[in-house]
């Protein structure tokens, strides 16, 4: 069914609507209901009969081009036409074809060619040629380097202090020594928490992390320094939790102590 006067046509890509008016062969006289006019190549189809055709040309009367002059200057209203003289000033090596929008992307190519190269400006640039939000990820941030880890697993030993009242502090350094003159380090290590296990018998529970230097004995008398270097507290290793057992039932913690037992956080003994 061909196209008829009174019948309202739409734009493929333009969504403009507008209604015929007069046909003159392959010449259509339409009346503009809403959007900015029909682009070159478009295809336009007839509400009422579903006849399709493509826009050869699009051309407004001169009377209605002399009352838009202002309107064609500004890129939300100008004609499909007027948009490849913006991209010429604007953009001119920038193909348009590609871009779903082509009003927005002259609207916003001055904030993309300032930002490019930014993460903004590459997700811009995805929606404008496909419409769609898209991920930026940098290699950068997903290459594993060698041996620039800063995991830490952290260990617990059990200590009593020699000296009633005295408390170990967080940031302290542990040390064991190898002899009583103290010039060889066994172990050395920085607390990193302190968790009370007896006040009434000063022992205390002590977090410090894995990557400690050397080994510490249960048994062994260990130094407690402060960060300045100046105060020094003396106490008794009791215990190490070492390793942990994945082959049971249930999960069980293996410790070196003198007699078998356990400190736990709440101050029990198992």
């Amino acid at each position: 069914m061909p196209l008829t006067v009174g019948e309202y046509i739409v734009g493929s890509k333009t969504k403009t609507v507008a209604e015929i008016t007069v046909i003159n062969g392959k010449t259509l006289y339409i009346k503009t209901i809403s959007g900015t006019g029909f682009a070159k190549s478009e295809t336009i189809t007839g509400r009422q009969g579903r006849q399709t055709a493509t826009v050869k040309s699009y051309k407004e009367n001169s009377i209605l081009a002399n009352n838009r002059l202002l309107d064609y200057s500004d890129i939300d209203h100008t004609t499909e036409e007027f948009l490849d003289y913006f991209q010429k000033d604007l953009a001119p090596s920038f193909d348009l074809g590609l871009t779903v929008n082509k009003r927005l992307t002259i609207k916003n190519i001055k904030d993309l060619y300032q930002q490019k190269g930014t993460e903004d400006s590459l997700k811009f640039l995805m929606r404008l040629i496909y419409g769609q939000d898209a991920t930026v990820r940098y290699p950068y941030n997903e290459t594993i380097f060698a041996s620039d880890s800063n995991y830490s697993q952290k260990r617990r030993v059990n200590v009593k202090m020699t000296k009633v009242g005295n408390i170990p502090v967080a940031t302290d350094k542990i040390i064991e020594y190898k002899n009583d003159t103290k010039t060889v380090v066994q172990a050395e290590s920085i607390i990193e928490a302190v968790f009370v296990t007896s006040v009434e018998n000063d022992e205390y529970s002590l977090e410090i992390t894995d990557n400690h230097k050397g080994t510490f004995t249960a048994g062994k008398l260990v130094d407690l320094v402060d960060r300045d270097g100046i105060t020094i507290e003396t106490a008794t290793l009791q215990g190490l939790v070492h390793s942990i057992n994945h082959d049971a039932s249930a999960t069980y913690i293996s410790v070196d102590s003198e007699d078998g037992a356990m400190a736990l956080e709440d101050g029990s003994r198992s």
